[in-house]
């Protein structure tokens, strides 16, 4: 049977509804592998109608980084008309070990596209063990919608820093208003790496820095112990732009350019 047989019979078992046929299964495997781009759009778009027992299979193409990029790529789109965890979570993991970017585009846009409903389904593995609560922040921080201010505010505290940093990292892109104090909160942090993703984020909101005195709250960071956060809460500073924030980095300048040249004279 050559490919152009194989797409109709493909196509008349779909239209057809003989979904419980094995054979249609098959022949959507054979198509991705050995059909062309066009044969292979033509499964991709009709695939899904086959239901959730096509998951498995093609996540083992998925995954497999030895296989043909393009035929992975017709994969990727038709996983991601599923909204399951078993699709969220590998979607997330490729989006951490994945170089291929077309495959990272796909992927991405389709944690993206699932939207609202992934996000329920995310909400269930931040009520689990700590390597799922990080899967799920992880994809939460790639869909950026706003339905995932909530679930992302269940984390905020975790004892995990780098789930407390992903966290707040994203909820900084979000200009609301109540957030403000949770990442005015995390100024505080022990861990260096959640300072930084909140002093980021606050540079961000310059429009509501007179309002929440954001000056006040940053300042003290430009002595951190951590040169990395001093620099960041610098441009942070550097973003916001008040006069009260210029006012701080020229005192912050100052005292280095005294400092350098106290050494000289020790010299």
């Amino acid at each position: 049977m050559d490919n152009e047989q194989a797409l109709q019979q493909f196509k008349t078992a779909i239209y057809q509804n003989n979904y419980d046929d094995f054979d249609v299964i098959e022949l959507g495997l054979f198509l991705l592998e050995s059909g062309d781009f066009q044969q292979r759009w033509d499964v991709a778009k009709l695939f899904p109608q086959v239901g959730e027992k096509i998951i498995e299979p093609l996540l083992i193409i998925l995954e497999n980084e030895n296989i043909e990029t393009e035929y992975r790529w017709f994969v990727a789109r038709i996983l991601s008309e599923f909204n399951d965890l078993k699709v969220i979570i590998p979607f997330t993991k490729l989006l951490q070990t994945t170089e291929e970017e077309e495959i990272l585009n796909v992927v991405a846009e389709g944690l993206t596209k699932m939207g609202n409903s992934a996000v329920k389904s995310l909400e269930i593995l931040l009520q689990r063990d700590e390597y799922s609560r990080l899967l799920a922040v992880k994809a939460l921080a790639q869909i950026r919608h706003s339905d995932t201010i909530k679930p992302l505010l269940t984390v905020v505290d975790d004892y995990n820093p780098e789930i407390r940093a992903i966290a707040l990292e994203c909820l900084g892109s979000f200009h609301h208003k109540p957030l403000i104090f949770i990442l005015i909160n995390a100024l505080s942090d022990p861990v260096y790496s959640v300072r930084k993703e909140a002093i980021i984020a606050l540079g961000m909101q310059s429009k509501l820095a007179t309002e929440f005195n954001l000056v006040t709250h940053l300042k003290p960071l430009l002595y951190d112990i951590n040169l990395e956060i001093c620099q960041q809460t610098a441009l942070a500073l550097g973003r916001i732009k008040t006069d009260e924030a210029i006012e701080e980095l020229s005192i912050v300048l100052q005292k280095k350019n005294n400092s350098h040249k106290t050494k000289k004279r020790s010299y």
